[in-house]
């Protein structure tokens, strides 16, 4: 609860979130042009005004709420206002209105893991559009990469939604497939290669091709892969924080139930103690 790191940085994110949007879409347009950079290493690969407004109207919302959190009204409202234009438009743009796909500006099918697990988890899907991008993230995550079931096509910025998403949406199955999976590419897959830490690329090393070149760039300890930790702990051991009594004063204790898991043993280190989730299924039923 403590916002003296908003008061210190206001200007500085007001002014990140003002040369994002002077970089516009159209010259009458909230959407902004977005980076070549977005989902980086993806194995099917994104748009990336569709992926970076995204993103873009979910700041657009954080920001108002950190404004909102130190008295600058005026701030919040004008933010939180842009943040509904972007998600409006994004809502025109990049939904196909005959099938309910996502699609580029040009109108090109965008049906990626990627496309829908964004928009899904970063709350910019509109709810006449949200029950169909459900449908089709699931449809994507079966497809899988290479006609391999239940692996991950997504890249730098995709893959953190991912699992969020589909557990948001009631596909807790499908969640867990992609997370036991050991096939390339997978969270797991890397691990049957002798992984001990996740990795930039999920095949930055294998037994059968070594380093494949791929030394230029290739991190063996890395954020983005990585980031499936957070729903690891938050759904899978089940301790989330509670926004209304911020830093663990007080927090909500859920774990989501999935998987061949017939247990897990967690805990994680809040500022106020140490907060343990221990729990034990059998036949699909929380016993212990």
């Amino acid at each position: 609860g403590n916002t003296r790191v908003i008061e210190s940085n206001l200007d500085a994110m007001k002014a990140f979130l003002d040369s994002i949007g002077n970089d516009k879409f159209a010259p009458d347009s909230y959407l902004t042009k977005g980076t070549a950079l977005t989902e980086h290493l993806a194995l099917v690969g994104t748009d990336s005004p569709l992926c970076s407004n995204v993103l873009y109207a979910y700041m657009l919302g954080l920001f108002s709420k950190m404004a909102a959190a130190i008295g600058e009204d005026e701030l919040a409202q004008h933010y939180g206002d842009l943040s509904v234009k972007v998600k409006e438009e994004w809502n025109q743009v990049f939904i196909n209105a005959a099938t309910g796909q996502t699609q580029n500006s040009s109108g090109g099918i965008q049906d990626t893991q990627a496309s829908y697990a964004l928009a899904i988890e970063y709350n910019v899907i509109s709810d006449e559009n949200r029950d169909r991008a459900a449908e089709l993230l699931d449809q994507a995550c079966e497809r899988g990469y290479n006609n391999v079931p239940y692996t991950i096509t997504t890249g730098f910025i995709g893959t953190a939604p991912l699992l969020p998403a589909l557990t948001d949406v009631g596909k807790v199955d499908t969640a867990y497939k992609m997370f036991e999976q050991t096939e390339f590419a997978s969270w797991l897959y890397p691990v049957t290669q002798g992984a001990t830490s996740i990795w930039e690329r999920w095949n930055g090393y294998t037994i059968e091709n070594g380093f494949s070149g791929l030394n230029y760039m290739n991190s063996f300890n890395h954020y983005a892969a990585g980031a499936v930790g957070a729903w690891m702990m938050n759904d899978h051991v089940g301790i989330t924080s509670d926004e209304e009594h911020p830093g663990f004063q007080q927090f909500i204790l859920q774990p989501t139930l999935g998987g061949d898991f017939t247990y897990v043993n967690g805990g994680y280190d809040s500022i106020y103690g140490h907060i343990t989730s221990n729990w034990i299924v059998n036949q699909g039923k929380l016993t212990a």
